[in-house]
């Protein structure tokens, strides 16, 4: 369960605890693979008991179910009781089992202290009103370690092996962090409460990011449909300029032709040259006349 900042002394017993009875070196009763056949009911025994121990422990200091590690346990507990009644053969391979789920489970317990650990620094330690300098700093001191041991480590035992041996410090590190969230006034119920809204924050994050890749898929729908709309419409529109060129031209050279030939005006058409000689012949008359009416004028003024 997870632990109660509000009880005292309660992490410093623990941690006492563990300083006092938790095995100081896991590699020490390691059994690598090539010599599974030396896996015994005594080795399983020890393996268990200090991944209980050490369960226990995390379970009452960081804010975690430790489910993982737990069946883990009872997976390693099954196998115990099948090498009990089984014969030699099926003894010794489940025996093998429950050493693998005991050292899985054991493994589990400290990925979960690390990973706490980094919470611890994210969200406890931002909750300080007064942030104490020199505490984040051993803080990320102590994260910075973990890299630095998962990076030299040749193998997972000896990687588990280091990161166990810094429980004293980190637990220590986490009490710290507790002590003064109780200073400040920071109960358990304002942590849950904290950790609600950081889920439901989550949730309306992860919400908004598909609101926001759906509005932009539509966004790509409409606009390739509206840049097909205009080209089918500007490809219209082309014909239709193609369209009413044809007919202004066909228009132009008919009323050209027709103008010529056909639709001149009769009494255009009589003042062509072919027709000059007969409109001479019809003018003769008209002009005597007009040499007539002359002369009789020019008679009487000189009388």
């Amino acid at each position: 369960m997870p632990e109660n900042i509000d009880e005292k002394f309660t992490s410093e017993t623990l941690i006492k605890f563990i300083e006092n009875n938790a095995l100081k070196d896991i590699a020490s009763i390691n059994i690598s693979s090539d010599e599974e056949n030396k896996i015994d009911f005594k080795c399983v025994h020890t393996w268990y008991l200090e991944t209980e121990k050490l369960i226990r422990i995390l379970a009452n200091i960081i804010p975690s179910t430790m489910a993982q590690p737990i069946n883990q346990l009872r997976y390693a507990g099954h196998h115990i009781l099948k090498a009990t009644i089984g014969d030699q053969d099926k003894s010794s391979s489940n025996l093998i089992e429950a050493y693998k789920h005991c050292k899985r489970a054991y493994y589990d317990s400290l990925d979960l202290y690390v990973f706490h650990m980094s919470d611890v620094f994210r969200s406890k330690a931002s909750l300080l009103l007064l942030p104490d300098k020199a505490l984040e700093d051993k803080i990320i001191q102590h994260l910075e370690g973990f890299t630095k041991l998962r990076l030299d480590s040749e193998d997972r035992i000896k990687y588990y092996n280091n990161v166990s041996q810094t429980l004293l410090v980190g637990l220590s590190l986490i009490s710290d962090i507790n002590k003064k969230l109780k200073e400040a006034g920071i109960t358990d119920e304002l942590l849950s409460n904290k950790s609600i809204l950081i889920r439901n924050l989550n949730t309306l994050t992860e919400e908004n990011r598909k609101l926001k890749q759906d509005y932009n898929n539509l966004d790509l729908n409409v606009k390739a449909s509206l840049q097909a709309a205009d080209a089918k419409q500007s490809r219209k529109f082309a014909y239709l300029s193609i369209f009413l060129m044809v007919v202004t031209a066909g228009s132009i050279l008919f009323q050209g032709f027709f103008t010529a030939e056909l639709l001149t005006p009769k009494s255009e058409s009589l003042l062509t040259v072919k027709n000059l000689p007969t409109l001479s012949s019809d003018l003769s008359p008209m002009k005597n006349a007009g040499s007539l009416t002359t002369s009789a004028t020019e008679n009487k003024n000189s009388k």
